[in-house]
């Protein structure tokens, strides 16, 4: 909330822990075999709705929207969430900036991409008001849930906030609408609920439209905690619409508190059908 005002010091706090501890959940739930047992990784007292140390049958569906619509309904703070870290880190701000910048110098033209799965974060904006980028580009962020679609709408006007299922064909009027994808965990997301067929499905079903949402040229970045031995079967599933010929990065982001976060970054480049 650096640009726009500060946050309450409990709220601050409290934001922090739910991150860590929703984060931790997510790291393990999206790379765990599904009869693995979840450790409890950190404790969260003022998180009640932790779900740590529970077996991922008895966890939550993370990959369900309903899921997701009960928890930013529930929020009635004008609070925030960033999934592994936020733009303002130097690492992360240098892998997005370097891959803005690709997108705009393969096209010499104004950029649009595409933010799905935003929920309350506030990447999107912190993007277009970013000093560091030269290329003139427009950014719409996306989810599937109203509650927090309504809510970032409210708390930020100026940027583009809209309600869609990327799991579901995409409109004959959004086809081709956007330059590029921009995907931080939300693919993890879908990887940490049901079993191997439903995760295979909801991969290529959201892969699918976003290639579908992509022009001929069009690419995807996407940030995970998921190594490449637990996510190149779900990527190169046949039908997809991306090349085969994927781009990972491994990355360890410095935190502020001293951590390190390690992640991939999957570059996905159109396959021309």
């Amino acid at each position: 909330f650096s640009q726009f005002g500060s946050t309450p010091p409990a709220m601050s706090a409290l934001n922090e822990n739910m991150r860590r501890s929703l984060l931790s959940q997510i790291k393990l739930a999206a790379n765990e075999d599904e009869s693995t047992p979840t450790p409890v990784s950190e404790t969260n007292e003022t998180n009640n709705k932790s779900d740590q140390g529970r077996h991922p049958q008895d966890r939550p569906d993370y990959s369900n929207i309903d899921y997701w619509e009960d928890r930013y309904s529930s929020d009635n703070t004008s609070g925030t969430f960033e999934w592994v870290v936020t733009y303002s880190n130097p690492v992360l701000r240098s892998l997005l900036d370097t891959f803005i910048t690709s997108v705009y110098t393969s096209f010499l033209r104004p950029v649009k991409f595409l933010h799905p799965g935003c929920g309350d974060s506030t990447l999107g904006v912190d993007i277009i008001l970013s000093s560091t980028l030269s290329a003139p580009i427009s950014l719409d962020n996306t989810d599937a849930s109203p509650a927090v679609v309504s809510k970032m709408a409210s708390l930020h006007p100026s940027s583009t906030w809209f309600v869609a299922d990327v799991l579901s064909p995409c409109s004959t009027e959004s086809r081709g609408e956007y330059d590029a994808v921009i995907d931080k965990c939300l693919c993890d997301a879908f990887l940490c609920g049901g079993v191997e067929s439903d995760k295979l499905d909801k991969v290529k079903s959201y892969l699918r439209h976003c290639s579908e949402v992509t022009n001929d040229r069009g690419r995807l970045i996407m940030i995970s905690f998921g190594q490449p031995e637990s996510r190149m079967r779900f990527f190169k599933q046949e039908g997809v619409g991306w090349s085969e010929n994927i781009t990972v990065e491994e990355v360890v982001i410095p935190m502020e508190d001293g951590r390190k976060n390690k992640c991939w970054v999957y570059e996905f480049t159109k396959m021309i059908e």
